[in-house]
């Protein structure tokens, strides 16, 4: 293994550096002549040096009681939330005016503002493994400030800089300590109250404490043998394992060389720089927007039909005729309307002779006008009522023609001569099956990874193919299936496609960079969460835990994985068996937390 150290350390670098040599100097394990070796190396290293001297400054005004999480400035000097210090700064010319913050530390105009704190166990919040200064779910005033300075992961609402997530993991030494059901084993203390380096409790940290050692010893709380005292030494009363972060245990076979008795098979990871895809089961549907239930507008009977079962018919086609009584007082009205008109019409003008001659009054003229529109309204709603329903007010008294409202293919046909005919019964069902709907149902977890627009591939269980756009995806998650429903348009102009085929779709996802890809059975599911188990050696193996970002034989994910990481393919079940809490296992491996040494070696 190597470690390199950057040439300009930054402070993040020496924070690294400064814990690296802390934990080096407190454990209590022997030193190799190797591990010896590249330590004087590396302390005799300018870069070492360099990174040293950044890590214990004399004095800095970042110290972690003197800093402002919010504003990414010394709380002495933040003007922001003390605005009484304003003239100070403005006085000797020391002043931000674009952000209202002394121009010697401003965040924004990066000049020379001074290393944040480095992070400690003292601010730590193990509940959500960042920085209780910067930890934007348990104090949420904090989330505006980071959201204005881009600092921000919106998927988990945390400061894109601490979130374990973008990081690759938490960035303390051990990120949460254990909650512990054993009462033999160290109780594991809530808060801020743990040592990461040491896996006990601060306050009974001896190794960092050494203060504390007489008064263990006195209790009678000693274990001589790891210098910690007994009722919270990890070595003699390790954690329950199932309380033990996911990725802070490990599986170990017995004996290493039954991996391959086990069946145990493992592939190397590959970068994952390009589309990703979802695949789904779906099915196809008629559109919806291009389906027409054939009904009658007003009651009467089937007289005759002019389509069967599967014709194609173009919109404005004779489909029934039928016959009505409503319909032949219809056109009664009609004829009597036209006939009223034509008087009306000619009374209008007799009176408008009359009236130029100085017969008769302006009002008579009036009334005839009236009386007029009158018998033009009723004419007119005679007409409309007879073009709704297809009748002809010349043609035979009660008959009238239904005809078909959209071009497609009858693909239902319920009427029959002598029916009867309403709004309630549907006659025929006609369809446009040039155009069909794919529908397929998403994991919850999947559905934010998709937008409208995305490309989506059919692929039917008798073979054929269509591709479409999404066009549609749920607001809601199924209660029952607990899935997202989607829904992409395709073509279909030869009509091989129909309705109620069943197939699977294959979503294309946005071009996804920083992805790695695992093969499919690689991925395991574990309390909730996808897992792969990487190979660290021959018979050991150590889960990490993954976000899925696709389907496939070969899948996209995103998590803590390194170029040249192999994951266990063929018998990774047998090795998340090993996991399962209560599991009695198959009896060739076990499980315990990572970094635990095992006796004799």
């Amino acid at each position: 293994m190597f470690l390199t150290v950057p040439a300009a350390p930054t402070p993040r670098a020496a924070t690294e550096v400064r814990s690296f040599g802390r934990t080096l100097f407190a454990t209590t394990r022997p030193i190799t002549s190797g591990c010896l070796l590249l330590l004087c190396f590396m302390m005799t290293s300018p870069a070492f040096l360099t990174a040293a001297l950044l890590a214990e400054p004399a004095s800095t005004a970042a110290e972690a009681g003197d800093w402002c999480a919010e504003h990414e400035v010394p709380e002495s000097k933040c003007t922001l939330c003390n605005p009484a210090l304003i003239p100070g700064f403005q006085a000797v010319n020391d002043w931000c005016a674009g952000h209202e913050l002394p121009e010697s530390i401003c965040p924004m105009c990066s000049h020379g503002v001074p290393d944040p704190p480095p992070i400690t166990a003292d601010d730590w919040c193990a509940g959500h493994e960042v920085p209780e200064s910067r930890c934007t779910i348990c104090h949420p005033k904090l989330v505006p400030g980071f959201q204005a300075m881009g600092d921000w992961c919106a998927e988990k609402r945390l400061p894109e800089s601490v979130c374990p997530h973008c990081n690759g993991g938490p960035l303390l030494g051990a990120s949460v300590a254990p909650a512990l059901s054993d009462t033999d084993s160290p109780t594991v203390p809530a808060g801020n109250d743990w040592c990461a380096g040491h896996m006990v409790p601060e306050s009974k940290c001896t190794l960092c404490n050494p203060e504390l050692i007489p008064g263990f010893k006195e209790a009678g709380d000693w274990c001589a043998e790891h210098e910690l005292p007994e009722s919270v030494c990890p070595q003699c009363k390790p954690p329950g394992i199932d309380q033990v972060p996911i990725e802070q245990r490990i599986v170990r076979f017995l004996n290493p060389e039954k991996e391959q008795e086990a069946g145990i098979g493992f592939l190397p990871i590959r970068r994952g720089d390009h589309d990703a895809v979802l695949e789904a089961p779906a099915r196809i549907e008629f559109d919806a927007n291009r389906v027409a239930e054939v009904r009658a507008v007003v009651p009467g009977l089937v007289q005759a039909i002019y389509i069967s079962q599967g014709d194609r018919v173009e919109g404005t086609d004779p489909l029934f005729d039928l016959v009505s009584p409503e319909i032949g007082e219809i056109q009664a009205a009609l004829r009597a309307a036209t006939t009223k008109v034509r008087v009306k019409t000619q009374q209008l003008k007799r009176q408008q002779t009359l009236a130029a001659r100085h017969i008769v009054g302006a009002w008579d003229v009036e009334q005839a006008e009236m009386a007029l529109d009158v018998a033009r309204a009723e004419l007119a709603a005679a007409q409309t009522t007879l073009d709704a329903v297809g009748a002809d007010a010349e043609g035979v008294p009660g008959y009238f023609t239904v005809r078909a409202p959209l071009s497609g293919i009858v693909v239902r046909r319920e009427a029959g001569l002598g029916s009867h005919a309403d709004l309630e019964h549907s006659l025929a069902k006609i369809v446009d099956t040039s155009h069909l709907w794919v529908l397929c149902e998403l994991a919850e977890r999947d559905g934010r990874r998709i937008r409208p627009g995305a490309l989506l591939h059919f692929q039917g269980d008798d073979g054929q193919s269509a591709q479409g756009r999404i066009t549609w995806i749920a607001a809601e998650v199924d209660p029952v299936t607990r899935t997202i429903p989607v829904r992409a348009e395709i073509e279909n102009p030869n009509g091989s496609l129909r309705a109620h085929q069943f197939g699977r779709a294959r979503i294309i996802l946005p071009h996804t960079r920083g992805t790695w890809m695992v093969p499919r059975e690689a991925v395991q599911t574990i309390e909730g969460r996808d897992v792969v188990f990487v190979r660290r050696e021959q018979g050991l193996y150590q889960p990490r835990e993954v976000q899925r970002l696709g389907e496939g034989d070969w899948v996209p994910v995103r998590g803590s994985l390194s170029a040249g990481d192999q994951v266990v393919t063929t018998g990774a079940v047998l090795l998340l068996t090993e996991m399962l809490p209560g599991s009695i296992g198959a009896g060739c491996c076990e499980v315990e937390p990572l970094g635990k040494t095992r006796g004799g070696g």
